[in-house]
């Protein structure tokens, strides 16, 4: 698993502990039959942050993999030296 996913998943997670008391998540959705509703909400929010990282993580990929290619592209431009057709 890559830190861009793993950071703003555990962020929101602190967020929810410390920031979303329990009497708030009674709005919250959850199904029929779960135990510790708070629990419920934590790893829910967690679970769909990870995903932002997710996507975070590709975005950020994609940038240094174009930014890679182009450097990659413009040093073998310089690299390559002028040919003469006069030896030909």
């Amino acid at each position: 698993m890559r830190p861009a996913a793993i950071v703003p998943g555990f962020g929101r997670l602190v967020d929810v502990f410390l920031a979303i008391p329990e009497a708030a998540m009674a709005d919250y959705w959850r199904r029929a039959g779960v135990a510790d509703h708070a629990a419920f909400v934590r790893a829910g929010t967690m679970h769909d942050f990870s995903y932002w990282g997710g996507g975070i993580g590709i975005i950020t990929a994609s940038v240094f993999l174009v930014l890679t290619w182009s450097r990659l592209v413009r040093r073998r431009r310089q690299q390559e030296k002028p040919r003469s057709f006069a030896a030909a």
